[in-house]
């Protein structure tokens, strides 16, 4: 999978959590030490955005097979790229727009040609009651890694 923004609070959890799960979560970041801190929690690699167009390292890390899911935060600035690390069937989950709402191009046909499922969510448009069950799985499912010390939280 890959995670973009993979150095941030909600980048270096899904590190963790995808690790946890039996993924090999690739990450984006802006530096070689923002990855070395995503690779140290579970990351198997990542590629820096600063360095050029990230979709060459993404495919070169997976032998050109793709990620069968990817988290973004960013939006438009990086569909291109992210339409062509995906692999076929694969999953995007678009959860913030830090690159722009606004997408011109080919989108669709590329996304169509994949089969890919693309899931647009926030938590701001949710209503309580499922912020309060998200909340409540935490604390079931997350809470205890952190407490025994299994998943690692950054400040």
């Amino acid at each position: 999978m890959l995670i973009h923004a993979g150095a941030s609070g909600v980048g270096l959890a899904a590190v963790q959590l995808a690790k946890a799960a039996g993924a090999k979560p690739l990450v984006t970041a802006g530096s070689a030490d923002k990855i070395a801190a995503a690779v140290r929690l579970g990351a198997v690699g990542g590629a820096d955005r600063h360095e050029g167009p990230w979709a060459e390292k993404i495919a070169a890390l997976t032998s050109g097979e793709g990620v069968s899911l990817i988290l973004d935060c960013v939006g438009a600035s990086y569909w291109e790229m992210n339409a062509e690390v995906l692999a076929i069937d694969g999953r995007w989950v678009l959860y913030g727009l830090l690159g722009g709402p606004t997408v011109e191009g080919p989108i669709l046909g590329k996304l169509l040609r994949k089969r890919v499922q693309l899931l647009a969510t926030t938590l701001r448009a949710r209503p309580l009651k499922y912020r309060r069950e998200l909340v409540r799985r935490f604390t079931e499912e997350a809470l205890p890694s952190l407490i025994n010390g299994s998943f690692r939280y950054v400040c």
